[in-house]
């Protein structure tokens, strides 16, 4: 199976194929820089005016629309012109295009760890239809632990390559931002996957940021759950 997680949409996707966000540098060198704009990749290092003040990029993204530079201090650091925050915001903004977390870093990990070899829970996010997580049990967790906390109202779940038996029928979608505590967000029972390679989404309403998201998954039938 397969999991993503999507910004307001952020979505997340699983299945019998489970595909599923600081470097702050001292003093850092002034350089010319570009007006920072929407739909723009930009590495670590760069450089970007907005409304004045002279940012750095601290970690590597595509802007979008609400991620102006002084919304999203866990991306960019003030340089010049300008006061860097202390603390960040809970959430950052929640882009309208539904961009998928799992793209922006963070660390995937199961409940097992008994995967056959090229069946491992990063298959979960590698983002190919063509692999999968399996593990040899009839239920399980499969968890993502973002670099910062995100508001999902959507997540997917994409069906494997073979056995339908082993697609997840029952699960929850939940969120934590201590890794311990969780807040259940959606809860799905005797669902279906009649296709291979089948991808389903399930959107809920959800106004809190969560550092941590996992789905708690058991199997159609059989001792097996991909």
């Amino acid at each position: 199976m397969k999991t993503k997680s999507i910004n307001q949409s952020l979505a997340m996707i699983v299945g019998t194929i489970l595909l599923f966000m600081l470097l702050i540098g001292l003093n850092p060198a002034i350089v010319d820089a570009a007006a920072w704009a929407p739909n723009t990749a930009y590495s670590v290092g760069a450089q970007v005016t907005y409304n004045g003040v002279t940012y750095q990029c601290i970690q590597a993204h595509t802007s979008l629309v609400g991620w102006e530079p002084p919304n999203v201090p866990a991306l960019w650091q003030v340089v010049q012109g300008g006061t860097t925050p202390t603390s960040a915001p809970t959430a950052t903004p929640t882009p309208g295009n539904g961009q998928d977390i799992t793209d922006l870093g963070g660390a995937i990990s199961a409940q097992y760890t008994d995967s056959p070899s090229g069946e491992d829970i990063a298959k979960v996010i590698d983002n190919n239809v063509n692999t999968k997580y399996l593990t040899f049990h009839s239920s399980g967790w499969i968890q993502y632990n973002a670099t910062a906390s995100y508001i999902v109202t959507q997540y997917s779940i994409t069906s494997a390559n073979d056995a339908p038996e082993r697609d997840p029928k029952n699960w929850t979608f939940q969120g934590s931002n201590n890794g311990s505590t969780w807040v259940t967000l959606d809860s799905r029972s005797n669902e279906t996957f009649p296709a291979r390679f089948q991808k389903k989404s399930y959107s809920f309403s959800n106004n809190t940021g969560y550092a941590y998201y996992r789905l708690n998954l058991t199997a159609s039938s059989g001792t097996t759950l991909q």
